[in-house]
């Protein structure tokens, strides 16, 4: 027997539940197993590249979830600068949006894909009208508010300029005045040293009314003055409550040659700052609040505010206003910062080219007037851009 054993130890016998594969070489079920292994270590090595993907991206949608929620923040919530920057910039959260939506769908991240696409979806809602015209002007209307300046027809040039302290350029002004035909001219922050400026310039030749809004400690950089081609009717100095928390809104009527009137305000509510917390509230509503439904009015200025304001959209709806630049459906017209110079005052690297629409032109709904035509110019000496429109009767 032991014979036999070593006879078959040497004949390279098989042992009872011995493998009869030679040695060196891989059975069918080693090579699953080698297989499996190889599979689950290179299986483990890919995800987590993809898995620090997937991370990222759901931070990216939870932060824009947050930025977008802020366009209906309370009140309460906006009384700062902080949160008011922060909306005044929603639309450009478009680009980062449709780019993560594009590297979702590439790398077949379904879920995020249709998330993504929701926001995407939500800025083109919100701001269609920027790009889909509401309100049109016959052509004729245009052109002869651009090549005539009268006082006797039913069309008006109008412009708006925060002036910056009264740093403003005053001959760029009257030049821009000249060449854009302006017959009602709104100018926010203006001090007195810019008015004899401007009157040395030459603004009484070509706008021979004006009006000054009154003086006071709630002044934001300046007072807010009217000019005007036509006569201006029942003046006010100062046409809001001093509890509104603005500077002085100038308020006056000038008559279109068929004999409808129309109420100019030059009008910049304070803005978010700290140190003057709930201010920028309470000047935005309280000037929806102080509008009748039978006048015309044409608000122009800077409202330190952009479409994405919650309040700001409440002024609209409260003075049964639109705002002429999402009407127009030319695009967007933003007016601050106006060059990269004048941003670092604010901005710890210069600002290439506006990033806000702050500055507007509001009038009613249902009114008897439309605005359109905008556009903006640059101005030396101020940080906004001034914006200019083509009003006509309809």
């Amino acid at each position: 027997m032991a014979e036999n054993n070593d006879a078959q130890r040497m004949t390279g016998g098989v042992r009872p539940g011995a493998s009869a594969e030679p040695r060196g070489k891989v059975g069918p079920r080693a090579g699953r197993s080698a297989s499996r292994l190889y599979g689950a270590a290179h299986a483990a090595s890919r995800p987590r590249g993809g898995r620090v993907l997937t991370a990222a991206l759901v931070v990216a949608l939870l932060v824009l979830a947050g930025l977008f929620a802020l366009r209906y923040a309370p009140s309460a919530l906006t009384q700062g600068r902080k949160v008011a920057q922060v909306v005044a910039f929603l639309p450009w959260l478009t680009i980062p949006a449709a780019v993560l939506l594009a590297v979702s769908a590439v790398t077949k991240r379904r879920v995020l894909a249709v998330l993504f696409g929701l926001c995407v979806a939500a800025e083109v809602v919100w701001h269609a009208g920027y790009f889909l015209p509401a309100t049109g002007l016959p052509a004729a209307s245009q052109r002869a508010a651009v090549t005539e300046r009268t006082a006797s027809d039913d069309t008006l040039r109008v412009m708006t300029l925060n002036c910056m302290n009264g740093e403003a350029d005053a001959a760029a002004i009257v030049r821009a005045v000249q060449s854009e035909r302006v017959e009602v001219l709104a100018l926010q922050e203006v001090s007195t040293g810019l008015l004899e400026r401007l009157k040395q310039a030459g603004i009484a030749e070509l706008l021979p009314y004006w009006l000054v809004g009154k003086a006071g400690w709630r002044d934001n950089g300046g007072v807010n003055c009217l000019f005007s081609l036509a006569p201006l009717e029942d003046t006010s100095t100062s046409s809001l409550p001093d509890e509104a928390g603005a500077s002085a809104t100038p308020a006056a009527t000038v008559e279109l040659g068929s004999g409808i009137k129309v109420r100019f305000l030059s009008v910049h509510p304070s803005s978010p700052k700290t140190g003057v917390r709930g201010l920028w509230n309470t000047s935005l509503s309280s000037l929806g609040q102080s509008l009748r439904a039978d006048v015309d009015y044409v608000l122009m200025g800077d409202f330190n505010a952009t479409w994405d304001h919650l309040r700001f959209r409440r002024l609209l709806q409260n003075g049964g206003l639109v705002d002429a630049s999402e009407q127009a459906g030319e695009g967007f017209h933003m007016t601050y910062p106006s060059s990269p110079e004048l941003s670092l005052r604010y901005s710890p690297v210069p600002v290439p080219f506006p990033l806000m629409e702050i500055d507007h032109i509001l009038y009613p709904r249902a009114g008897s007037v439309a605005v359109a035509s905008l556009k903006t110019l640059q101005i030396a000496g101020t940080d906004h851009m001034a914006l200019l429109g083509t009003l006509a009767a309809r």
